[in-house]
Parts: structure tokens; C-alpha cells; sequence
């Protein structure tokens, strides 16, 4: 399962139990059909409660909705969060195939990945958390993690 946690300039998106290739493909287009995508100046995969993920052959093969987009700005980051080093890596792979950032860092800890994309998240009271409505209730540890 994937969930997004919009924010103010970016989004977190926590990536739940084995994540199929499947989910991870309407996931980006869903990321690219929605309005608010072409603000965002981040991403985080949170891949933190993350058990499986798909091989990038698998990923590949399958047809992809939206091909022709592009990135919101020329300065979007997107960062990759997992303890796991193999899955990790291969969650990276997985980035790198499907958005094609031109900066995209791995990180072991959300801290460090809060900290590289500039640490825009709002406060529990804000105007934003408040704008995200249903998405941060239904993610809640995600939304722990990236305050």
C-alpha cells in the first residue's frame, strides 16, 4: 500500500508492506495527475515500513499512464528512506527509472532526508496539516516521521 502526505512544497509518500509494481505505478501517476504536483519542490519516499519491493524489470514492463510529464521545477529533489540498504538501493533504481530527478539522494533516517530537502514541514497546527486533511489521518506514522 502507498499513501501521500501533501505538503506545503512537497510530499511524503510512505511506502506500506510489500509494495507491488502495480501500486508503485498508479502511485507516480497519480502523483502527476494531481494539480497540486506542479508546486511541490520534494519528495520523500518513506520506505521505512516498507517489506518487498518490485525489481525495476517488473516495473518496466508494465504501461505507464501519463508518459509525457515532466518534473514540477528544475530544482525538485526527491530523497529515498529506508534502513534497509538492499531495499534502499533498489528503491532508488526505482526513482531514478520513473521520475528521473536530476537530484535524488538515499537516506538511512527521515532526519537526514528532512534536512537535505530543506525541512519544510509544517507544524501539527498548521494551515497546511489542515489542507491535507484526510491524507494525514489516514498516514499517520508517516506524518510522525517527516515532523
Amino acid at each position: 500500500m502507498i499513501e501521500h502526505v501533501w505538503l506545503e512544497h512537497g510530499i511524503v509518500r510512505w511506502h506500506i508492506g510489500a509494495v507491488s509494481a502495480q501500486q508503485y505505478q498508479f502511485s507516480n501517476a497519480e502523483l502527476r495527475e494531481d494539480s497540486r504536483f506542479s508546486a511541490v519542490h520534494y519528495l520523500i519516499d518513506d520506505f521505512l515500513d516498507c517489506t518487498a519491493l518490485p525489481e525495476i524489470e517488473l516495473v518496466a514492463s508494465l504501461p505507464v499512464r501519463c508518459a509525457d510529464w515532466a518534473l514540477p521545477n528544475a530544482d525538485f529533489r526527491q530523497a529515498i528512506v529506508s534502513s534497509s540498504a538492499a531495499l534502499r538501493e533498489r528503491a532508488y533504481r526505482l526513482a531514478l527509472f520513473s521520475l528521473s530527478s536530476p537530484a535524488t539522494m538515499k537516506f538511512s533516517d527521515m532526519a537526514k532526508a528532512r534536512e537535505w530537502v530543506k525541512g519544510d514541514m509544517p507544524g501539527r497546527d498548521s494551515a497546511t496539516l489542515q489542507w491535507a486533511g484526510a491524507g494525514i489521518a489516514a498516514a499517520p506514522a508517516a506524518y510522525a516521521r517527516a515532523r
